[in-house]
């Protein structure tokens, strides 16, 4: 049996906001600017037909389960 190592969740939620913040001030320094947050939900452009496959996948996958 492995040991719990104790406030895993808060470890790794003050590792990810230091790597964020630190590469956020590293673009801002060198001149860049930030994206909207918004941006975070568009990574990538996804067509209607794509779309309705996803979608008929993921549902075919929850009727199969």
């Amino acid at each position: 049996m492995g040991t719990r190592a104790p406030f895993r969740f808060s470890r790794a939620l003050a590792v990810t906001t230091a790597s964020f913040s630190l590469a956020a001030g590293a673009h801002v320094l060198a001149g860049g600017t930030l994206p909207a947050p918004v941006m975070i939900l568009a990574k990538a452009k996804i067509t209607a037909p794509v779309m309705v496959v996803l979608l008929g996948a993921g549902q075919w996958a929850l009727h199969q389960a």
